[in-house]
């Protein structure tokens, strides 16, 4: 798994989420995430153009991608994700599934359902709805889903193409504390 991880030209960011509809990425607060007054890195996902969007987990029989963020997670303590946040939001990430119609009908952010895009596996006991809008998708540390509130702050994964240029190098800019590279 460590080679698929090394081999890949997939680079993996985690912020704070709050995209609450299909393209729009905003923080909670209603700033365009393009807005943010922080200096980006080169290339880092701002959905410049609509060409960025959440990871979607798709099956290949093996569930290589669920484990490869499992893996991920496997590298960052919990404490380390979100300081001074409860410990239920320090082992899930939110990805790009949504409980668009608001009726258990959980579709990819391409519209597909979890199962046509090929991975539905969700924690023991979930969708479960234990809070009035638990209408986003996360993945936990185990690597199965998870339905969370869309206004959780809360990491998130998100992905971007192989030819897009590599934001995390050797020779760049050094990483900061809210930004984690994954090579």
């Amino acid at each position: 798994m460590i080679q698929i991880i090394k081999d890949s030209k997939k680079e993996i960011f985690t912020g704070i989420h709050a995209t609450l509809s299909q393209g729009d990425y905003y923080t909670i607060e209603g700033t365009p995430l393009s807005k943010i007054p922080i200096s980006w890195t080169e290339n880092e996902p701002d959905n410049e153009d609509n060409r960025e969007s959440c990871i979607t987990l798709n099956g290949d029989g093996h569930d290589t991608e669920a484990q490869v963020l499992k893996d991920v997670f496997a590298t960052i303590p919990g404490k380390d994700i979100m300081f001074g946040m409860p410990a239920v939001f320090q082992d899930v990430a939110l990805i790009g599934f949504y409980d668009w119609g608001e009726r258990g009908d959980w579709r990819t952010i391409h519209g597909q359902t979890l199962s046509e895009a090929g991975f539905s596996k969700f924690n023991a006991g979930e969708p479960n709805g234990a809070h009035v809008g638990e209408f986003c998708g996360s993945i936990h540390r185990s690597g199965l889903l998870n339905d969370l509130l869309c206004d959780t702050p809360c990491v998130f994964i998100c992905e971007k193409s192989p030819d897009d240029p590599p934001v995390c190098r050797i020779d760049g800019p050094a990483i900061t504390r809210n930004t984690q590279c994954q090579n």
